[in-house]
């Protein structure tokens, strides 16, 4: 006995066929955890969510005088914080930063570390801060200083000899605490070791850096800062 055909209509059968695409097309996942990740430049830049009481036109009354001075002399020396609707509120937002950071005796990121990272990606907000920082918060003066000298307290890494951000000064240069497994070495300009070390257990460490020296290395140090 013949079977009688089954006929589907083209407009159900179009859209059976785009379900079975969609459903066999390959998708691009999103992992949550992923997209939560800071970049480099969101762990050391000063958080800043706008508001209305903070975005006049002019500038605001509320303004104290040391945050009109600070605008008045980022303006005069030719800055701006494109980021932000005012100089202070920028440089406010470092200050207000600098309390919650960690000591380097604990591991943490100190203030002259925090500003170091800072400076090396931003040269313009570094002056900003320059300016800003002695004015609204003077406790904190020594470490924009330290940034921009290369005497911030150094992380483990490799850092060009010099004076700068993101270098390292010359000089003695101390753990801020006791070290384990860690290896330091002193390379000349064209890489070729000058001292190197590694210690497996030291309650106080000490690393000269020469003048002539071209880079530093530090790997499984604690942190280290400057001495004289």
């Amino acid at each position: 006995m013949k079977k009688a055909a089954v006929t589907v209509p083209i407009a159900v059968a179009a859209v059976v066929l785009t379900s079975c695409a969609a459903s066999t097309a390959p998708q691009k996942l999103t992992s949550s955890v992923t997209a939560a990740l800071p970049t480099t430049s969101a762990i050391y830049a000063p958080a800043y969510t706008p508001s209305p009481s903070t975005e006049p036109t002019a500038q605001s009354d509320e303004a104290t005088p040391q945050e009109r001075e600070v605008d008045a002399k980022v303006k005069a020396a030719g800055l701006a914080v494109s980021e932000y609707p005012y100089a202070h509120l920028f440089v406010k937002a470092a200050c207000d930063t600098f309390p919650s950071l960690s000591k380097a005796t604990d591991g943490g990121v100190d203030p002259s570390e925090w500003l170091d990272g800072n400076a090396t990606s931003d040269a313009n907000g570094a002056r900003v801060y320059q300016v800003g920082i002695p004015i609204l918060c003077p406790t904190f003066a020594k470490d924009i200083d330290a940034a921009l000298t290369g005497l911030a307290t150094k992380s483990n890494g490799t850092y060009e000899v010099g004076r700068g951000p993101g270098k390292i000064a010359p000089g003695k240069w101390k753990a801020a605490r006791a070290a384990s497994d860690c290896y330091w070495e002193r390379t000349s300009a064209a890489g070729d070791i000058i001292d190197n070390k590694f210690v497996t257990h030291a309650t106080t460490l000490i690393v000269t850096v020469g003048r002539g020296d071209g880079s530093v290395t530090f790997q499984g140090c604690p942190k280290m800062q400057f001495v004289k």
